[in-house]
């Protein structure tokens, strides 16, 4: 026996916009369960074909998980597929990022939760295809989630899936020039994640930006060849507090060569699961430059990379605070002992200085 029910909800604001593809994202509320929810709206025009109306909607059902955001439920009109998912005040990982990069010790725990989902789903013989920023949700417990399965694809019996379309930015090298790809192609998204959280996307984006010309157009060709010869994204380029062990296992999961990459997504996270050094420094940027920190239980530690405006030179200072009085120290071996004409020249310094911490 079939049953037709109503569901009302009101649109309070559209979020995440130019975040999505071929949908639209809204933050509303259901006065049936008299709480906020995301309601994901995509047109029927969209589809070629009726039986692919809810396939994402079963997707999410079928990998329910705990660091898998799930379906509240689905329904349809005569023009649009809606559904509803709960909604996280604090909002995606993108949001993060666009702010600064995340200190270390988050970078580990956020990618080890998102990875663990992932993992179940490359189980369930699905490829999600559009692991990002934009697609991981940070819960009221300051948890990280998997959300967004657009693109998902199911394999066949050798792991194999048709390739969907993926986000330009995340663009693989196997994918240039293939239609078929493997859950590898997920783990080569986790490392572009990895990487924008522990660089910004600030960082990641003034190295896409040079791909682009005057009027916004993408250069694909230049593109496509940095992607293969693995100088997008740079990855010799990272924030200084970035661990060597980190930038290892991040520029393992970005290989060209699939082989080469970690094999599963619990690869990934166990490798992760060996840094140990640099986890609490934060980084943001300042008005002349950049500053690191971090917080123990008595003190403040704080090193800034400056521009002194009076002889247009660059510094490194190091220091401590003591909380109780905000007594300050300088900190002789964390600080240059003269400026640099150019900026590069003292972020050699930085590297120096937490090469020795790590």
């Amino acid at each position: 026996m079939k049953v037709t029910s109503q569901i009302i909800v009101d649109k309070l604001k559209r979020i995440g916009v130019n975040q999505g593809r071929n949908s639209e994202v809204w933050l509303a509320r259901d006065e049936q369960l008299a709480g906020e929810v995301i309601l994901k709206e995509i047109p029927l025009s969209n589809f070629n074909d009726p039986s692919e109306f809810f396939r994402e909607a079963q997707i999410i059902y079928a990998n329910k998980h705990p660091r898998i955001v799930p379906i509240n439920y689905a329904c349809q009109d005569s023009n649009f597929i809606r559904m509803v998912m709960p909604y996280f005040p604090k909002g995606s990982l993108q949001d993060q990022l666009d702010i600064r990069p995340l200190p270390i010790g988050k970078v580990i725990k956020y990618a080890q939760e998102f990875l663990s989902g992932l993992q179940f789903v490359h189980i369930n013989k699905f490829i999600h295809y559009d692991v990002k920023p934009t697609n991981i949700f940070i819960t009221d417990d300051d948890s990280a989630m998997l959300a967004d399965f657009g693109q998902a694809r199911p394999t066949n019996n050798l792991g194999v899936a048709l390739t969907p379309p993926t986000y330009t930015k995340h663009s693989p090298p196997e994918l240039i020039g293939t239609s078929t790809s493997t859950k590898l192609t997920d783990i080569y998204h986790c490392g572009l994640t990895l990487y924008r959280m522990c660089n910004g996307n600030k960082f990641f984006d003034e190295q896409f930006d040079k791909f682009l010309s005057p009027t916004g157009m993408i250069n694909v060709n230049l593109l496509a060849f940095s992607i293969l010869n693995g100088e997008f994204p740079d990855r010799s380029l990272y924030l200084p507090h970035v661990p060597k062990k980190l930038r290892k296992i991040i520029n393992k999961a970005l290989e060209i060569n699939p082989k080469h990459r970690h094999q599963t997504a619990l690869e990934l996270m166990n490798d992760l699961g060996k840094v140990v050094s640099l986890l609490d420094w934060q980084y943001e940027e300042v008005k002349n430059g950049a500053r690191w920190f971090k917080y123990t239980i008595e003190h403040m530690y704080e090193i800034v990379l400056y521009l002194n405006y009076n002889d247009n030179m660059w510094y490194v200072q190091g220091k401590t605070i003591k909380i109780v009085d905000n007594t300050t120290r300088n900190r002789s071996i964390w600080s240059s002992p003269k400026g640099y004409k150019k900026k590069n020249d003292a972020l050699k310094i930085l590297n120096k200085i937490f090469n020795e911490m790590d």
